[in-house]
Formats: C-alpha cells, sequence, structure tokens
C-alpha cells in the first residue's frame, strides 16, 4: 500500500547551506534505497516535508526523523493511502526558501509565513497538501 506522509517540524538552531546539503545527500542516498520519493522544505528553522512510498518504508523512516535530535515539535499534517505518488520523479526535491527568496519564485504563496498548528483539522491538511502540490509543479 502505497502512502503520502506530510509532516512539520523545528529545529533547534539555524541550520547552515552545507548542513542542509548533507541532510539532503544522505536523505537522497537513504531514500532511494527504499523506494521513498518526496520534497523537503526549509524556512526560518522549520521544515515541512512530504514522504511518498510503502507504508512500512514511511513509518519507518518518520520515527526515524521523530527521534533525530536536530528536530522537535514533529508533528503530522497529513497521512493517507494514494494511489499514484504526486512526487514520483523526485528522489527527495529540496528547497531552502531562506535562500532562496520565495517571491522569487513561481506560484509564490505566502502559506510559509502563516501559523500552522499541530492540531490542524482536514481542511488546513487539504490547503497544505495542495500547496505542496502547487509548490511542485512551479519548480519543474
Amino acid at each position: 500500500m502505497l502512502i503520502t506522509l506530510i509532516y512539520g517540524s523545528a529545529t533547534n538552531y539555524q541550520m547552515h547551506q552545507d548542513e542542509l546539503a548533507e541532510i539532503l545527500e544522505t536523505a537522497r542516498r537513504n531514500n532511494a534505497k527504499v523506494g521513498i520519493t518526496g520534497m523537503l522544505l526549509y524556512k526560518n528553522m522549520n521544515f515541512i516535508q512530504v514522504l511518498e512510498g510503502e507504508a512500512e518504508a514511511v513509518e519507518q523512516l518518520y520515527e526515524k526523523i521523530k527521534l533525530d535530535e536536530r528536530h522537535h515539535s514533529v508533528y503530522t499534517i497529513l497521512k493517507r493511502e494514494i494511489k499514484a505518488r504526486e512526487f514520483g520523479e523526485w528522489k527527495m526535491s529540496f528547497v531552502d526558501l531562506d535562500e532562496t527568496p520565495p517571491v522569487d519564485l513561481p506560484g509564490y504563496s505566502d502559506f510559509l509565513q502563516q501559523s500552522l498548528s499541530d492540531q490542524m483539522d482536514t481542511e488546513q491538511a487539504s490547503r497544505v497538501y495542495v500547496f505542496l502540490k502547487l509548490f511542485r509543479d512551479s519548480m519543474r
């Protein structure tokens, strides 16, 4: 069974480009081994990530992420079964929105400036999913 899982988290400190590059390289290598695809966004010491793949692989990775000391306040935004991948061609896409001014990106939205609650309702979770899909489509 394929699932998509979107989560948000905060970091304990402002990450530098070299550290973000290392995280991305490791994620791409490890995710390719277990068939996980997705997208990772970073802004103001916060991550939002989409993980897609077989349920067991995604859930194991998510548990590992929740234990990573670089994160805190890890929360699930959306988790559901999918018929097909939305980010299938992306081993793990990444955008550091601190380095790339969002207003310079096609499809800019001020969504990341808005507060995200760990008690998100279905409507908010759907908005996150739509936002990520629009962002993905504008980056091609």
